[in-house]
């Protein structure tokens, strides 16, 4: 973990001021990928066994509007997290091909919708308060954002399926953070079968548990 940390604060060091402020993009990627998370859109791509497909053959497994989907796919493949391979037509990457096991892509649709909110409220937060250290564990900028006095715990449990996703997150920090050289990256994705999900899932359900 210490040799982890490390290499990425170094590497911070080394990135351009002006690349760094471009970061700006990644909430909307995060979004984007979420979407396309909750739609199934990760699963129809890697039951294609790596083959490139077509946004409308993509649309006609998941049942979206075909323009919205095709933009979501278009933001996300420019950021390399999938591959367009020709004009809107794509195929996964190793990165897209993880989403499909639970307890590593439910960790997106959790800070999304749990947790990233209070992030990006917290600077009004700290407006409204005069920039005051909070005193009260029960109003603070996650309970602003919110709007609850339930602490962050409280909250993702009492509003399913943030909770159970959120435990799926710490569960991969555990078995699948190569850092920890708890298990090898490839390893992880060339030897496992990739578990077809019905397309009726959505995460309004109880996520389905994979075994790796």
């Amino acid at each position: 973990m210490a040799k982890h940390l490390w290499a990425q604060v170094h590497s911070e060091s080394l990135i351009d001021p002006l690349a760094n402020l471009s970061r700006w993009h990644k909430p909307s990627c995060l979004a984007a990928i979420t979407a396309c998370y909750d739609l199934g859109v990760f699963q129809v791509m890697a039951n294609g066994q790596g083959q490139p497909q077509s946004v409308t053959d993509i649309e006609s497994k998941v049942g979206t509007d075909v323009d919205m989907l095709g933009r979501l796919l278009k933001h996300i493949a420019a950021m390399d997290y999938i591959k367009e391979t020709d004009a809107d037509t794509y195929a996964p990457t190793n990165f897209s091909n993880a989403l499909t096991i639970p307890t590593i892509g439910d960790s997106y649709p959790c800070f999304v919708k749990g947790l990233l909110p209070a992030c990006l409220h917290f600077p009004a937060y700290l407006t409204q308060t005069n920039y005051a250290t909070p005193t009260d564990v029960r109003s603070g900028a996650f309970q602003s954002a919110f709007k609850t006095e339930k602490n962050m715990f409280e909250y993702l449990t009492a509003h399913p399926p943030l909770g159970q996703q959120f435990n799926h997150h710490m569960e991969a920090k555990l078995r699948y953070a190569t850092h920890l050289r708890a298990i090898d990256s490839d390893h992880l994705l060339t030897n496992r079968a990739v578990v077809p999900i019905p397309l009726t899932t959505r995460l309004d359900a109880e996520p389905t548990q994979h075994s790796a």
